[in-house]
């Protein structure tokens, strides 16, 4: 699913934000440094969502069902899917215990909270996502009796008993992705103004600059000269 490129995109932008500030400028050497450490942590929790699913420790199922229990999500939720599918259930696995780790490197409460409305909208799609496939599966297996109505919703074929159910799983959906949208907005609302506050320190500083640069252009002639006295 396309969500774990985008929360990385926000953490890294939050967790950017603090040495963004401690700079008057974004050189554009900064600003390259930048988008090498994005890509840096995204490869990195690339990386580790591929070797919980490849090594299986059990610490990562402990460290996903106490984020079920943070998310307010059911535990059955992976019972019912480790009795399905190993793969599946180690990629849930997988994915819960990268995103706790995310959270807890948030220091910012509110952020974290987003965060974590989120996550939690993430997995009860992934969740809507696996019953939608489902269908398709159990449709495909299906033998046709030739006497059932047939139905195209979402390019597939399926019964009139199926239409309803896909039907439910697009209005929630629906319903879980305008949640994630709506806490996706408010992270990037906190960002944007983050950016503005610094923007506005920035023109304090550039105003108080040209106000005093004679000064500050006396201040380093003498800085000059007093190096110059220096011994080598």
């Amino acid at each position: 699913m396309r969500f774990l490129k985008v929360v990385v995109a926000i953490v890294v932008v939050a967790a950017a934000r603090g040495a963004a500030q401690d700079s008057s400028q974004l050189a554009p050497l900064q600003a390259a440094q930048q988008a090498l450490q994005q890509a840096a942590q995204q490869a990195q929790m690339r990386a580790m969502l591929e070797q919980i699913v490849r090594q299986r420790p059990v610490q990562a199922e402990s460290a996903a069902r106490v984020m079920l229990r943070r998310l307010q999500l059911q535990q059955q939720t992976l019972d019912s899917l480790r009795a399905r599918s190993a793969d599946q259930y180690w990629q849930e696995v997988a994915q819960l215990t990268v995103q706790a780790q995310v959270l807890q490197q948030m220091g910012d409460s509110m952020r974290q909270q987003l965060m974590a409305q989120m996550f939690g909208a993430e997995a009860r799609a992934r969740a809507l996502q696996r019953d939608y496939i489902q269908i398709r599966q159990d449709r495909s297996a299906r033998p046709s009796t030739g006497n059932q109505p047939i139905l195209v919703v979402d390019g597939v074929q399926i019964n009139e008993a199926d239409s309803g159910r896909v039907r439910a799983i697009r209005e929630q959906l629906q319903a879980v992705l305008e949640r994630h949208l709506a806490a996706e907005d408010s992270m990037r609302s906190l960002e944007i103004a983050d950016v503005e506050r610094r923007l506005a320190q920035v023109r304090e500083e550039t105003a108080r600059r040209r106000r005093d640069r004679a000064a500050l252009v006396r201040q380093m002639v003498d800085e000059v000269l007093r190096d110059a006295r220096r011994p080598e």
